[in-house]
């Protein structure tokens, strides 16, 4: 795999995104933190008022980190003709899958750092166990970068374009994105369709409560957030297998 790996390290670094990506997602952590301890409606800030600011934050740059890196990388490949080019390399389709995953790895363990870094500035600016409920947190969050990661890159190989691969990733991430905290709008209405009980399973929420749970009576969904993270795992791998049908077949 050092060779498809090599290859996909090499494009990411001279990509614009990868730089863009993280001096947005810094300068939003910064935003959070000073808005958080600066917030004109509690007393004194404390872990208890930064924490949920924090998880909330972790959350929406993995799920940005997906749709931006994951969703049109194999489509991408196939728009631009690399994708017939790899298929005459000994390179299997599924080692090109496992590369693009690794880097989408790589970008997470940045995005982690940087929310590591602004959990230990506002630990020494709060006090509390803001920090260490920040390390705890990062289980969970990598069982959703995970199954994050595995379905943009099944729907990258299933669908026909880059273009597509967006459309329908939107359309997959935004209920996601609307049922992640427990009284969001995606919530609310899946308790008037009467299946509030479904909300048990998804794995945003399940990360999202997770999170708070070292400073309230939340117990973490595990059975949830490791069958997402599984779950993640078999769709990256049947996505190589995806690859190869649909090239097959053209």
């Amino acid at each position: 795999m050092i060779g498809p790996l090599r290859r996909e390290m090499t494009t990411m670094l001279m990509s614009w995104r990868l730089p863009v990506f993280l001096l947005v997602a810094g300068g939003y952590l910064t935003y959070k933190l000073s808005t958080l301890l600066a917030d004109p409606t509690v007393a004194v800030a404390s872990a208890w008022t930064v924490l949920p600011g924090l998880v909330e934050a972790g959350l929406l740059l993995v799920l940005g980190l997906a749709f931006l890196f994951s969703l049109d990388a194999l489509s991408r490949e196939r728009d631009s003709g690399m994708m017939a080019i790899l298929r005459v390399t000994p390179v299997t389709s599924h080692r090109i899958v496992a590369a693009k995953l690794t880097v989408l790895a790589v970008i997470y363990v940045a995005v982690a750092l940087l929310l590591v870094a602004g959990a230990a500035v506002a630990s020494f600016a709060v006090g509390g166990p803001l920090l260490s409920a920040l390390l705890g947190f990062l289980g969970p969050l990598t069982l959703v970068f995970s199954f994050l990661a595995g379905l943009g890159l099944f729907i990258s190989a299933a669908t026909g374009s880059a273009r597509t691969s967006f459309v329908v990733g939107a359309l997959s991430f935004l209920p996601l994105w609307l049922t992640m905290e427990p009284d969001g709008p995606g919530q609310v209405l899946l308790y008037h369709l009467g299946a509030g009980s479904a909300s048990a399973w998804i794995p945003l929420e399940a990360a999202y409560l997770a999170g708070l749970s070292p400073l309230s009576a939340f117990q973490t969904r595990w059975p949830a957030l490791v069958g997402a993270g599984v779950l993640g795992l078999v769709l990256a791998a049947i996505a190589g297998t995806v690859i190869d049908r649909r090239e097959v077949s053209l």
